[in-house]
């Protein structure tokens, strides 16, 4: 069950800790996410790792040489599925873009282990875990100019 402690969202943890009552802690970014929704985030992100050209995301994350064009056309098609598709199914497109764009900027090697569960990887993020920045970090990179073309 999910619970608020000092006012930031908690989360049992599962598997071998469960039974020691120890609970996860949600990044302050994603504090208002609801934990029952995490598998439908990662879903859905596992859809657009298959349709974008992560690569290329990567290269202008890490400022080297990469598609305008096709980023820019990239980024028109996940704004326009975060805003109409993911909206409709009960999804934050801020929560989403933030999520996406983390990975983007996480370590290209280290990232790999946890694609398949980046959702929770995100939210729960372990201060042990730096090799990507927090939601707040990278909110804050994407709002003050450190957008790709056609990102807002």
């Amino acid at each position: 069950m999910d619970q608020r402690i000092e006012g930031r969202l908690v989360t049992p943890m599962r598997g071998r800790f469960e039974s020691l009552g120890q609970h996860r802690v949600a990044d302050p970014f994603y504090e208002k996410i609801n934990p029952d929704r995490l598998t439908t985030y990662q879903r859905y992100l596992d859809a657009l790792f298959m349709v974008i050209d992560v690569d290329n995301y990567t290269r202008w994350a890490s400022r080297q040489n990469y598609d305008r064009d096709k980023l820019s056309k990239q980024d028109r098609l996940m704004k326009r599925l975060f805003r109409e598709d993911a909206s409709s199914r009960g999804l934050s497109p801020d929560y989403l873009h933030t999520m996406i764009n983390q990975y983007f900027f996480a370590d290209p090697e280290l990232r790999k282990r946890y694609k398949g569960s980046w959702a929770e990887t995100v939210v729960y993020r372990r201060r042990t875990k730096s090799f990507f920045l927090n939601g707040i970090s990278v909110r804050s990179k994407l709002d003050d100019g450190g957008k790709s073309e056609g990102q807002n």
